[in-house]
């Protein structure tokens, strides 16, 4: 896409699409980039510090990072010597597996059962992941069995 065109469209608030974000990206860290990039002065933050506020009254535990499969995707993070896997696969049932573990590291991280789900639409797994991910990134669950 041409220079100009990026432009435009960023000054339209097209650009980036504020609707896309990775699937960890928790509500409350959304509310803030949006508004960040908001297209009108008035409706950004008025200052660095005022900004640096609104990111200290969230919680985020887990940094993700996202490796993409041939069918599907996984995510891995750790926090204080624990390891957390999110996996989101096709099955060969044609069906989605959103699987959850937890570990001292990847080798020995054992499923959460009550966190795992089988036989679902991809719209209900995508959903699901995201509300795992996103409770595992603001501290909501710990995995806990």
């Amino acid at each position: 896409m041409p220079l100009e065109k990026i432009r435009g469209k960023v000054q339209a608030g097209e650009f980036p699409d504020r609707a896309k974000y990775r699937e960890f990206i928790t509500r409350p860290l959304k509310l803030i980039i949006n508004k960040a990039m908001s297209v009108d002065p008035a409706g950004r933050y008025q200052s660095a510090d005022e900004m640096r506020h609104a990111l200290e009254r969230i919680s985020l535990v887990l940094n993700w990072y996202e490796k993409k499969l041939r069918n599907g995707v996984v995510w891995t993070a750790s926090h204080n010597g624990v390891c957390f896997l999110v996996k989101r696969i096709l099955s060969e049932k044609n069906k989605w597996v959103v699987e959850v573990k937890k570990g001292s590291s990847k080798k020995n991280a054992k499923r959460i059962t009550r966190l795992c789900r089988e036989e679902m639409d991809k719209r209900s797994a995508v959903s699901y992941s995201r509300k795992v991910l996103c409770d595992l990134t603001s501290g909501k669950d710990s995995g806990k069995r």
